[in-house]
C-alpha cells in the first residue's frame, strides 16, 4: 500500500515544515497543554503564512470517516486508514471551509494523495495543519475525546515513507 505526506508540494517541499508540538502517549507535554499530534507549518518570517491554501493529502488508501467544520477551527476531515492490520484514524484540522471536503463523504473511498483540501486561514492560532492519529473513531470536530486512543503519528508516518524526510519535516525551527 503507498502512503503520502500530509501536506508539501513543490514549491513548498517537506523540508519547509515543521513540527510545532506533539504530544506523548499520555497527551501532556509542553508545560501540560495536551495536543493530539502534530502542527505542521512553514511561518517563517518575513515569509509569513506561506503555508495557507497549501493542499493537504490523504496519508494513504482508505475511506472518509467523518467531516466537521466551525467559524473557529475550520474544517476537519478524518479517514480511516489501515496500519499493521488495524484500523487507524487520521485528522487533518484547519482546512478552508470554503473549499474543504471537496465532495468528499463519509464512507466514501479515497486513494493516498487525493488532496482532502487546502490549509485555511487560522486567525486565532496561525495558518498550519494540525495532524493527529488515534486508534479509535472520533468525531472530527472534538478535540479531547475521552477512552480515544490518541497515538504518536511520527512512527507511523515513519513506517510508511522515507524515516529521513519524516525526520527533515519535524525539524524545531
Amino acid at each position: 500500500m503507498d502512503w503520502h505526506f500530509p501536506v508539501g508540494s513543490d514549491e513548498y517541499p517537506i523540508k519547509q515544515w515543521y513540527i510545532a508540538t506533539i504530544h506523548d502517549l499520555t497527551g501532556a507535554k509542553n508545560n501540560g497543554y495536551k495536543h493530539t499530534g502534530i502542527d505542521y507549518n512553514v511561518e517563517v518570517p518575513p515569509r509569513g503564512d506561506i503555508d495557507r491554501g497549501q493542499p493537504v493529502w490523504a496519508i494513504a488508501d482508505g475511506k472518509i470517516y467523518g467531516t466537521w467544520h466551525s467559524e473557529r477551527n475550520l474544517a476537519s476531515v478524518v479517514i480511516q486508514v489501515e496500519h499493521d492490520g488495524m484500523p487507524l484514524f487520521a485528522r487533518y484540522w484547519h482546512l478552508a471551509r470554503n473549499d474543504a471536503f471537496l465532495g468528499l463523504r463519509p464512507g466514501m473511498k479515497i486513494e493516498a494523495g487525493r488532496c482532502l483540501g487546502l490549509l485555511g486561514n487560522y486567525k486565532t492560532g496561525g495558518d498550519h495543519l494540525h495532524f493527529d492519529m488515534a486508534l479509535d473513531a472520533f468525531h472530527p470536530g472534538c478535540w479531547l475525546v475521552p477512552g480515544v486512543r490518541w497515538v504518536d503519528p511520527v512512527p507511523i508516518l515513519k513506517a510508511h515513507l522515507d524515516p529521513d524526510t519524516v525526520d527533515a519535516s519535524l525539524r524545531i525551527g
